[in-house]
């Protein structure tokens, strides 16, 4: 991806509640190796999002958001819809491509792995703390507390 696209994403992403706390180093990588574009023709359903769990970024063209027969909201680059992994309510409606559009998808796996990068990258030891070690260690922990608990128990 071009220098000046990875620039303006970021300004996307920077935008989207659940990436707010990644840093922008983080998002640049993210963005130059990770991400995944996608493409749709005008007329296309980009997601209905009642099933779809992925976020996506529009990044060109227009796109329409209808929530009901009476309510459509236009979504220009910039715009973002889809599932967000905070929010606990299912949202209803379907996105459907106005022009030929680009979107980038980024998956709850994806916001998961960058707020972890984020935080290992400003620790003051600039460690690289990779998912599968942390994941390890906290189940070694709570098999540990639960051993240390049942000895106590006893």
């Amino acid at each position: 991806m071009r220098t000046a696209e990875c620039v303006n994403y970021v300004g996307y992403l920077e935008g989207i509640p659940s990436l707010s706390l990644c840093t922008t180093e983080v998002l640049e990588k993210f963005l130059a190796f990770d991400a995944m574009r996608a493409h749709c023709d005008a007329g296309e359903v980009l997601c209905g999002l009642q099933q779809d769990h992925n976020l996506y970024v529009l990044t060109s063209g227009t796109a329409e958001l209808h929530v009901t027969p009476d309510i459509t909201i236009t979504l220009v680059p910039g715009d973002y819809f889809g599932r967000e992994p905070e929010r606990r309510h299912q949202m209803a409606g379907t996105v459907v491509a106005k022009t030929a559009v680009e979107v980038l998808v980024i998956g709850p796996q994806d916001v998961a792995q960058l707020e972890l990068a984020s935080s290992a990258s400003r620790h003051p030891s600039r460690a690289e703390w990779p998912l599968e070690r942390s994941t390890a260690t906290a189940r070694r922990r709570r098999t540990l507390r639960r051993a240390l608990m049942a000895r106590h128990a006893h």
